[in-house]
């Protein structure tokens, strides 16, 4: 049963006097692969679904929330029926409005949303999240209410994917020194630039990053020193500006990073200068030293999964890296024979085109932002 109210309508039965209270929010679980944009879970979803309903069969669940999609429905279904409830429809572009509906009923509920909705949503109703990456399911932000303030716990539903974080196997052999341009393309126009500069000592590896995106303004410079043999960060430094100026310096001993991190986020992350003084778990990684050398990874048709560690918003999260297929990639500096080696995790994914050849980037497509990277010849 689905249930269309309005927002103002729900807001008027308050209980004021309620208890403690938990909200649980969650994207959807997986859905089928399909061109329409409403597509319906897969098996593999309408499972997690089921998990879903059995882990809240004990949380006293009074409403359950959903947008207007077959997918968040079809994840918020079981709990409903569980607890005889209907679910209520809202609107992924009212969170304001929903958030605050959400603290005035006071009552324990499960919200269904999407990748880029649940994390705003957690925020605007005093918990705490992290971004989603599109290839992430299971996640469940339980946001506890009490005298104290809220609190925020991140649970897992199953089926999950087996996890073992591991150093990664990272072949220095496979660098060398050079440039490398790329242009930039945003839904299928030419919208800027970027250029790769890799230098390759004995000790270690310095990467510096350009990107030049006017019409959004981005103009940033990334560098970072990572260790030659094993990959381990050593400093990291970004300037420049992604709609505000942008100052990050790093610097790393063994797991244990120092620095400050001042930047435009996203709305549900701390805003402004961030003091970092963090231990880091074991085979944790700097993001942008990772990605500037993903081809010296020994990657696999098996994924390979580490920590790595986003200074740009003081995130830790486990990535996994692997070759998903081979295609022949045309670009501007010709046409190559590449292994497809996605990096999933991140928030958002990545898909490199890895030349066959040389070991080279040609191409790097982010699904998330209908943005690629083409190689040109300099």
């Amino acid at each position: 049963m689905r249930l269309f109210i309005s927002l103002f309508c729900i807001m008027v039965f308050n209980v004021a006097s309620a208890a403690d209270f938990t909200l649980y929010f969650t994207r959807h679980a997986e859905k089928l692969e399909s061109a329409t944009s409403d597509p319906a879970l897969s098996p593999k979803g309408l499972k997690r679904a089921k998990n879903l309903a059995k882990f809240l069969q004990d949380k006293n669940i009074k409403a359950v929330y959903s947008t207007d999609y077959k997918r968040t429905e079809q994840t918020a279904k079981p709990t409903a029926e569980q607890f005889e409830l209907p679910i209520i429809v809202y609107k992924a572009n009212e969170l304001p409005t929903v958030a605050a509906m959400l603290n005035e009923q006071q009552q324990n509920a499960l919200i269904v949303g999407h990748s880029n909705t649940t994390p705003m949503l957690v925020h605007l109703s005093g918990g705490e999240a992290q971004s989603i990456d599109e290839s992430r399911y299971g996640d469940v932000y339980a946001v506890t209410y009490s005298q104290q303030g809220p609190s925020t716990e991140k649970l897992m539903i199953e089926p999950q994917t087996a996890i073992n974080v591991t150093p990664l196997p990272f072949e220095h052999e496979k660098l060398t020194s050079g440039k490398t341009k790329f242009r930039i393309m945003q839904q299928g126009q030419e919208a800027g630039y970027a250029i790769q500069d890799l230098i390759v000592k004995k000790e270690q590896v310095e990467i510096t990053e350009i990107n030049m995106l006017e019409q959004q303004n981005i103009n940033t410079i990334v560098k970072v020193w990572a260790d030659a043999d094993t990959l381990k960060p050593l400093q990291m430094r970004m300037s420049g500006a992604i709609n505000k100026p942008v100052d990050i310096q790093l610097n790393f001993a063994d797991n244990h990073v120092t620095g400050h991190s001042d930047m435009a986020r996203r709305p549900f992350h701390q805003q402004g200068k961030l003091t970092i003084d963090r231990w880091l778990p074991a085979f944790s990684y700097e993001r942008a030293s990772v990605l500037g050398v993903i081809q010296a990874i020994n990657y696999s048709n098996k994924p390979l999964y580490f920590n790595w560690f986003n200074g740009q918003d003081e995130e830790v999260k486990v990535i996994s890296v692997q070759k998903t297929g081979e295609a022949q990639i045309t670009v501007p500096a010709g046409q190559y024979d590449c292994d497809v080696v996605s990096v999933t995790g991140g928030a958002p994914s990545l898909i490199y085109y890895i030349s066959k050849a040389d070991s080279s980037v040609v191409k790097i497509h982010i699904p998330a932002l209908n943005r690629e990277y083409e190689k040109v010849e300099i």
